[in-house]
C-alpha cells in the first residue's frame, strides 16, 4: 500500500497554547478558591446543609478538574491537530481521532463565534459509517482557520458554505 503524501499540518499555535495555558491556571483556581472553601464550610456546617454543600463541592471540583484536564491535554499535549494529505485529512480531538477520505466530503463551512472557531465538515451518505457531521475545534491552529478552509476547498474541489452568520444582514442596513 502507498504511504500517503502529507499536504499541509496544522498544529495548535503558540497564543492558542498560551491561552489555553490561561484557561488551565484559571481551572485550577476555580478548584483552590470555590470548590475547597465550599467543601471546608460543608464540613463545619454539619448536618444536612452541611453535606449538601460539600456535595456541591465535589461536583464543582470534578467540573473544574475536568476542565484542567481539557485545558492541560491542548496547552501541553501533541500540537498536531489536523493533518492533511493527498488522500484525506485526519482530526485529532481531545477524545477521538477521525480519518475522512477527500471523496466522503460534501461539504464544508467555517463558523466563527467569540472566542471558537469550528469547521463543520458534511459526509456523503455513501461513505464509510453513513453521512455524518463533523465539528472541529479549528481556533488558535497555525497556518489559520481561514487558510485550513483554502486548502479544503483545493483539495475537495468543493467550495465553502457560507457561515450561517455571514449571510444575515446587520440590522438597521439596507
Amino acid at each position: 500500500m502507498a504511504e500517503a503524501r502529507y499536504v499541509l499540518k496544522y498544529q495548535t499555535s503558540l497564543p492558542g497554547r498560551a491561552a489555553f495555558t490561561i484557561f488551565l491556571c484559571a481551572s485550577l483556581a476555580g478548584v483552590i478558591f470555590i470548590a475547597l472553601p465550599l467543601a471546608l464550610l460543608g464540613l463545619q456546617a454539619g448536618g444536612e446543609a452541611g453535606w449538601g454543600t460539600v456535595l456541591g463541592a465535589v461536583v464543582a471540583a470534578l467540573m473544574f478538574a475536568g476542565l484542567s484536564m481539557m485545558a492541560g491535554l491542548r496547552a501541553f499535549g501533541p500540537g498536531e491537530r489536523i493533518t492533511l494529505s493527498n488522500e484525506g485529512f485526519k482530526y485529532d480531538g481531545l477524545f477521538r481521532v477521525s480519518r475522512i477520505r477527500w471523496s466522503e466530503v460534501e461539504s464544508f463551512r467555517l463558523t466563527k463565534g467569540d472566542f471558537i472557531s469550528r469547521l463543520r465538515v458534511q459526509t456523503r451518505p455513501e461513505a464509510r459509517g453513513g453521512a455524518r457531521r463533523l465539528v472541529l475545534d479549528v481556533g488558535g491552529l497555525t497556518p489559520d482557520a481561514e487558510e485550513l478552509v483554502r486548502a479544503f476547498a483545493q483539495c475537495t474541489g468543493i467550495e465553502p458554505l457560507l457561515d450561517k452568520k455571514a449571510k444575515k444582514k446587520p440590522a438597521g442596513k439596507a
